[in-house]
């Protein structure tokens, strides 16, 4: 009887070491399979950031200087723009769906250029064809398309396709003998993509006057 029962109760502690060690390698494969014990619940899913989208580029069409905005979604810290593969100048990040930048020296003149947005993770969109650089447009001169006036007196050019930085383009006005004579452009403010503000320069003569920028010239207008 004792010889049966001790075989029995070895029989039972080898019942008992075989299911602790069964119930030990079953939790740690259900551990294994849940992405280990870290107390986190399992394993995170990354989600990436989203690509940026483009809407709109305005204006659509001015010259090398031209503030050009952009409007989309997911415009991220780090973010560039392009027009034409040349990166925008100054470019504004105003918020996530709005950048402002200058149209930069060296596009094609003429010609609907791609304008893209890349943020600094690679993600990118771009607007095919959405910018194009033109000849400026001289439509008046002190509201007039026969404007007159004297040397020193204030002239106002009214256009578009000007740009707007100062220093990139040039008034020019006729000094009577074939040649020309640039105007002098006061501030900053007084040159804007369809308006500038200048003076007729000393030497000036009957004839006429044009808008030269990085694109190209505008029609004349007899001054």
């Amino acid at each position: 009887m004792n010889i049966l029962l001790g075989q029995a109760t070895t029989k039972f502690r080898k019942t008992i070491r075989i299911s602790v060690a069964s119930l030990l390698i079953i939790t740690a494969l259900v551990v294994a399979g849940c992405g280990g014990g870290g107390g986190s619940g399992g394993s995170t899913t990354v989600v990436p950031d989203p690509d940026p989208t483009a809407v709109s580029v305005s204006p659509a069409s001015g010259t090398v200087g031209t503030e050009i905005g952009v409007v989309g979604t997911n415009f991220r810290n780090g973010v560039q723009a392009f027009v034409g593969g040349i990166a925008l100048g100054s470019l504004d990040h105003v918020s996530s769906t709005q950048l402002f930048g200058f149209v930069p020296d060296g596009v094609a003149a003429n010609t609907a250029l791609d304008v893209r947005v890349r943020n600094s993770d690679g993600s990118e969109v771009t607007l095919a064809g959405a910018f194009t650089a033109v000849d400026p447009t001289l439509s008046f001169v002190n509201s007039a398309t026969k404007p007159s006036g004297a040397v020193g007196s204030t002239v106002i050019l009214e256009g578009d396709a000007f740009g707007d930085l100062q220093g990139v383009g040039e008034v020019r006005f006729s000094d009577g003998a074939g040649g020309t004579i640039s105007a002098n452009i006061a501030t900053e403010d007084d040159w804007i993509n369809d308006f500038i503000v200048t003076t007729v320069p000393a030497g000036t003569e009957d004839g006429p006057v044009v808008v030269v920028t990085a694109t190209g010239t505008s029609g004349e207008l007899q001054f």
